[in-house]
């Protein structure tokens, strides 16, 4: 737990360093969105982090603000990944690949419902764009 909390700690604090050193150290995919509408933050965002051993943090737009940050072990086979989240606010395992400049993968909740994704890496300063028309919707399997 508490190599946990250092681990949340460094990454929140540490953005600017991948910007300084461009070691991969962290990486920041995300999907988010501004909802025209409601003004709500709609989307994910997955923080890829290369500390020795891989972790991932996810989160998700929750009104005007974010989930949690939850940190996960990532497990790698050949070119995907998969890490999975057991928490009060999200419940699931997430699958997918790696690209040069984004993930594609799904997050499959333990409550049945699976959001395919594609979420963009994201680099210093980008503001979080308005969404697009059906921007967000789960799918239910």
């Amino acid at each position: 737990m508490r190599m946990g909390l250092i681990l949340v700690f460094y990454a929140i604090n540490c953005i600017t360093c991948a910007e300084a050193q461009p070691s991969k150290l962290i990486r920041i995919y995300s999907d988010l969105c501004i909802d025209k509408e409601e003004g709500d933050l709609v989307g994910h965002r997955l923080l890829i982090l290369s500390l020795g051993a891989p972790y991932a943090i996810y989160q998700i737009g929750a009104g005007d603000t974010l989930t949690a940050p939850e940190l996960a072990p990532i497990s790698f086979e050949r070119d995907k990944f998969s890490f999975s989240i057991h928490t009060q606010d999200i419940s699931g395992n997430f699958t997918g690949m790696i690209a040069p400049s984004s993930v594609n993968g799904k997050f499959s909740s333990s409550s049945g419902i699976t959001l395919q994704m594609r979420l963009l890496l994201q680099h210093d300063g980008d503001a979080v764009p308005l969404c697009q028309a059906g921007k967000g919707s789960p799918t239910k399997n």
